[in-house]
């Protein structure tokens, strides 16, 4: 559940619509893409995306003290965004990743 999840096999299209009609609680992993949207987006870019979604939790990877100290912040300074915010964020990962999109960024999403 991030902002590149729509490139491929997306969950926000396919299972999240699902899960909120029948109540499931929803946890958001990859909030980084394992650090691709790093490239391009802020630590508080990907949690306000992800956090504008109806997620009960996000989980984010940190590998470092460093990353985790990003990351408190980010999560504390949360504000919901407009749907035009979240579309910038969306546009900017999209040019921003280049050959990093689809299976070569998700490449967990693939069918075993």
């Amino acid at each position: 559940m991030h902002a590149s999840d729509g490139s491929y096999r997306s969950f926000k299209k396919a299972a999240l619509p699902l899960a909120v009609e029948k109540g499931i609680g929803i946890q958001a992993i990859k909030v980084f893409c394992k650090a691709f949207l790093l490239r391009v987006l802020t630590p508080t870019e990907c949690l306000q995306y992800t956090r504008n979604m109806p997620v009960h939790v996000a989980i984010c990877d940190a590998g470092t003290q460093g990353q985790t100290e990003d990351n408190i912040p980010a999560a504390q300074s949360f504000k919901p965004v407009m749907d035009s915010d979240l579309a910038a964020v969306r546009k900017r990962d999209i040019v921003g990743q280049g050959v990093y999109t689809g299976t070569a960024m998700e490449y967990w999403k693939r069918p075993a």
